[in-house]
């Protein structure tokens, strides 16, 4: 069936508030590859998973040999370490890594410090 007059209006949740819509027979062939990628394209009920995540990012420095020295101490260094420092996208409460957002909580921000002395 293909619409030849009329208009549908949703609501907020996606279901329809009014149907005015005419239907004819459908006289176009088409596949269900380009029907699919038509549809793709609109907002038709599929979300565009886009974001930028920063999931972990590490800090660190070596202390100078010179200062070590008078501490009987050949190396020392120190890194700072987060996970999931950053996530922009248009899901507000949930990860999109994540298959779908029903009851989804958003990933869990980890940070942690590394301390290496060698003596």
């Amino acid at each position: 069936m293909k619409v030849v007059s009329g208009e549908v209006s949703f609501d907020n949740f996606g279901r329809i508030i009014s149907d005015t819509r005419k239907y004819a027979p459908n006289d176009v062939a088409t596949s269900y590859q380009d029907y699919a990628q038509k549809f793709r394209a609109g907002d038709y009920g599929v979300q565009k998973k886009s974001f930028v995540k920063v999931r972990e990012m590490s800090v660190g420095y070596q202390l100078p040999s010179g200062f070590l020295k008078r501490y009987q101490i050949k190396s020392a260094s120190v890194a700072l370490t987060a996970q999931n420092l950053f996530l922009f996208t248009k899901f507000k409460f949930s990860d999109p890594d994540v298959d779908t957002e029903n009851l989804n909580s958003p990933s869990a921000r980890m940070l942690g410090m590394n301390l290496r002395v060698n003596f």
